[in-house]
């Protein structure tokens, strides 16, 4: 709009004997109709902002109740400051959390730098009734399972779960 006007200017300052009578006339038409194409919008941000929406209507309502059976996995965030912990302690650095209910829940580095892939578990035994081994078979030898009792840790290599009795 400012680049138009400044071009109104010129043609209007040059205008000798009405030579620039058609650039100036298209310019103000030009004008014209940015000035009306922004009132056409601003108008419609008015009606946009006019529109009430209606209340949310409740179709279903539901209670989730837990069915007293346990689970196998955890949910990493919770236990995140005592394996945390207990890695230090082990000499064992860079603990990450991975997302909820993956493959593994944590991920730590031992002191050369080898990965180790942390899978955490309120009980072992219903763990090994969830296990299924296909989905482990490229990691299994990096993975430790620890079993989490009273604030205690036990830990079990992954390849070793099954012949836990």
């Amino acid at each position: 709009m400012e680049t138009l006007q400044q071009r109104l200017k010129k043609y209007q300052e040059e205008n000798i004997d009405g030579k620039n009578s058609a650039l100036i006339n298209q310019t103000y038409a030009q004008i014209d109709e940015i000035e009306d194409r922004s009132k056409e919008r601003m108008d419609e941000i008015d009606r946009q902002k006019a529109i009430q929406l209606k209340p949310i209507k409740t179709i279903a309502q539901f209670k989730i109740e837990p069915n007293e059976t346990h689970t196998a996995r955890i949910i990493p965030e919770d236990y995140f400051d005592m394996i945390e912990a207990y890695e230090l302690s082990q000499g064992r650095v860079n603990t990450k959390i991975k997302p909820a209910f993956g493959l593994v829940d944590f991920v730590s580095e031992e002191a050369d730098g080898e990965s180790r892939l942390i899978i955490v578990t309120p009980d072992i035994n219903i763990f090994k009734d969830r296990y299924i081994e296909e989905d482990y078979h490229p990691i299994k030898n990096r993975t430790i399972v620890y079993e989490v009792k009273d604030e205690e840790i036990i830990e079990y290599q992954l390849n070793q779960v099954m012949k836990i009795r």
